[in-house]
């Protein structure tokens, strides 16, 4: 049974560690770096990403604690002895450095201090570059600055990252569109958005969008303004507040 949304790729921002003895263990490819007894808080949050249809059928809910001992971790590959949790990690919390996955211990981290639920704008920037040659594939790019900041930005300023620092993480990722979105080639329409959900914790998330994302080809759509007029030469640039 096909649960949630599908045939898509997700930018995950995760303030909640689930792992828990009955059906959350989406996040147990972190359980090393949580379980860590040296850490006073060891829940961070964590950016994360996300192929929605590795995730289906609770697979991301298995659990080599509690299933199968013999399972390992994985990034792209699911069957009888392996599980996909997050097919990559950028960071936990703002400002660590993850290294690898090992397939028995999860990530492997290094150098997490900061929250990511840490009231502060984040700058993000998102690019899509297809493969005009292959028709079948592009590159997407996040940018993340991880320094963040407090108070109001100009909309009218919105290429001034003196506020946002020059700590960046970027990831760049190549999607086939027939496996990630089930289309046939680049030329075909996705939607993109923001989701969010929560349980029993709850945190504030707020977004300002900068920017608008940019035609990469010439379709039958425009964007406007709030009185009707032509917006040109956007570019897709958010932040989040977490």
């Amino acid at each position: 049974m096909r649960q949630g949304v599908t045939n898509g790729i997700a930018l995950e921002f995760d303030t909640f560690y689930n792992h828990n003895n009955t059906t959350q263990h989406s996040d147990n490819d972190l359980w090393q770096f949580v379980r860590d007894k040296e850490r006073s808080n060891p829940n961070l949050g964590h950016i994360g990403i996300n192929y929605l249809n590795n995730l289906q059928d609770n697979k991301a809910n298995e659990d080599t604690l509690t299933i199968n001992k013999s399972k390992q971790f994985s990034t792209d590959t699911y069957n009888d002895n392996t599980m996909i949790k997050h097919s990559d990690m950028l960071s936990v919390g703002w400002n660590s450095n993850v290294k690898n996955l090992d397939p028995t211990y999860g990530w492997q981290v290094e150098g997490a201090e900061q929250k990511l639920a840490d009231d502060k704008w984040h700058r993000l920037e998102v690019e899509w570059e297809p493969n005009t040659t292959t028709k079948t594939e592009g590159k997407l790019t996040y940018k993340i600055y991880r320094q963040g900041h407090t108070g109001k930005r100009n909309i009218s300023k919105i290429y001034d990252t003196s506020k946002d620092g020059t700590d960046v993480l970027e990831k760049t990722v190549t999607v086939d569109v027939g496996t990630v979105f089930h289309v046939d080639d680049i030329y075909n329409t996705v939607y993109w958005g923001f989701s969010g959900s929560t349980g029993y914790y709850q945190n504030n998330q707020a977004i300002q969008m900068l920017q608008l994302p940019v035609n990469y080809y010439t379709a039958e759509m425009s964007k406007v303004d709030q009185d009707g007029n032509p917006v040109s030469g956007a570019r897709f640039q958010i932040e989040k507040k977490g």
